[in-house]
């Protein structure tokens, strides 16, 4: 009897076929790789053998991003050559004798950019992997040399004495919380689970509610569902 990942597998490309009669949108097969996964991922198994897929159990990319079967290295397999092209980026900018906001102007505009979709759509980095990426930043604001502002205080804004500079780790949250947010007012199964996992606490209102410390430590240790929940909830609560 043929597994159920494998039946699922033959029935897509069975669905996919008479599609692409109908649309005239056909797979390039020669092009498409299909990545092992779960049990499979040890094995050397082909399905659909009249068709000339690629099949792997290392790495298969789309969308420009690398997955591999390794959750623990995928995040620093995509972002490690986007940090080099960054680096480049900003080293074609040191010969101009920029002021600091027009500085800050170039991290935002060219050199951010190039890494901000993988920290969307991918794990957030390690604290240290981030820390590298700070240290790329302000190396490149200060010419390598020591900061001469504080970096809690330069990140604030102009009425705040800072230049808005970008606070890294905190803008992952955000892009990480701004998926609860669309997740929690759309109509899907997910938003349904997170209302589902709120109901034992008051829905809504577990997030103004007067809870001790220690039972919201507690729920937020032990609820990943929470901890995004509530991140984004504070991440929204910021911005009003």
């Amino acid at each position: 009897m043929m597994p159920v990942s494998s039946l699922i597998f033959v029935c897509l490309i069975e669905t996919l076929d008479p599609f692409s009669k109908i649309s005239g949108l056909s797979l390039n097969k020669d092009k498409c790789t299909v990545l092992r996964i779960g049990p499979m991922r040890h094995s050397n198994i082909k399905l659909n053998n009249d068709s000339n897929f690629n099949w792997t159990s290392k790495d298969a990319k789309t969308l420009g991003i690398t997955f591999t079967n390794d959750i623990a290295i995928m995040t620093e397999i995509n972002l490690k050559p986007l940090i080099n092209s960054m680096k480049h980026c900003l080293c074609s900018w040191k010969k101009w004798n920029l002021s600091l906001i027009g500085k800050i102007a170039v991290l935002k505009t060219f050199a951010f950019p190039k890494i901000l979709y993988p920290l969307t759509v991918l794990h957030t980095p390690e604290k240290l992997y981030i820390m590298n990426i700070q240290s790329i930043f302000y190396d490149f604001l200060w010419d390598s040399k020591p900061d001469k502002i504080a970096r809690n205080l330069i990140i604030q804004d102009y009425p705040d004495g800072g230049l808005k500079m970008i606070d890294i780790e905190s803008y992952i949250h955000g892009l990480k919380a701004a998926w609860v947010k669309r997740l929690k007012f759309s109509n899907s199964a997910i938003s349904q689970l997170y209302e589902r996992q709120l109901k034992p606490y008051g829905g809504d209102l577990f997030l103004v509610a007067t809870y001790r410390l220690t039972i919201y430590k507690q729920l937020y240790l032990h609820n990943f569902l929470l901890q995004l929940y509530m991140l984004g909830y504070c991440v929204n609560i910021m911005k009003i």
